[in-house]
């Protein structure tokens, strides 16, 4: 399998290129900014950005806004807890057909991904992949998901969810589950994708504990490699 890099975004989610050749090592380091409102809220700060695998010319200049005051949305834009359960009641739930493919991987677990329906026929081979890899026990009928699924795909983008082990209706066939630790499952689906559209560059989506997996999965490939 190819060496994958690093690559980073201005926007949440981190959209992470998964194959080319991984630069020379620099690392380049922004102060943390502090951000005062008019308010009458408390400051808001930003932590510090490190940019570290010699994408520092590349992609620093993506972040163009860390200098803008944060404005939270109203009311409940102030408090967390509030967003989530908000957004657990309220938000809109997009229609999504999907064709899944099951995976089995060498200790006999398998994997669940859910390609968009139809993509398969419309779009050309070479259109640029989305692995989105959901959180904690969540998978493709999350509505954070479909969101992201749906905004990718009005740019032409092919989307596959990657559904970890148990999850999203997927069978337990191993003890093994999904840790932020393991990393092999990723390795796999990424080898799989790569091998069936070999001229589509390939990038990732990581929520919360699929964040935790993509990031172990980057560092451990860039170092090692899969095996």
């Amino acid at each position: 399998m190819a060496t994958s890099p690093l690559s980073l975004t201005s926007k949440p989610p981190s959209i992470t290129r998964l194959r080319h050749q991984r630069p020379p090592l620099t690392t380049v380091r922004v102060s943390a900014a502090t951000v005062t409102t008019t308010t009458g809220m408390p400051d808001h700060h930003h932590p510090s950005l490190e940019i570290t695998g010699g994408g520092a010319d590349r992609f620093l200049p993506a972040f163009n806004t860390l200098h803008l005051p944060y404005k939270p949305f109203p009311i409940i834009g102030w408090n967390r807890h509030l967003e989530t359960i908000f957004a657990a009641f309220f938000r809109t739930v997009p229609e999504v057909k999907y064709r899944r493919e099951c995976l089995r991987t060498q200790d006999n677990g398998t994997i669940a991904l859910d390609w968009v329906y139809g993509d398969h026929r419309s779009l050309p081979s070479d259109s640029p992949i989305l692995i989105l890899l959901p959180g904690l026990t969540g998978g493709s009928q999350d509505s954070y998901v479909k969101h992201m699924l749906v905004k990718a795909k009005s740019k032409g983008w092919r989307v596959v969810v990657f559904n970890s082990r148990g999850c999203a209706n997927s069978p337990v066939t191993t003890p093994q589950l999904q840790t932020a630790s393991f990393t092999a499952d990723t390795c796999h689906v990424v080898d799989h994708v790569s091998s069936r559209y070999p001229k589509a560059s390939i990038y990732a989506v990581g929520w919360s504990l699929g964040g935790n997996i993509l990031v172990n999965y980057l560092g451990r490939v860039s170092e090692i490699g899969c095996s």
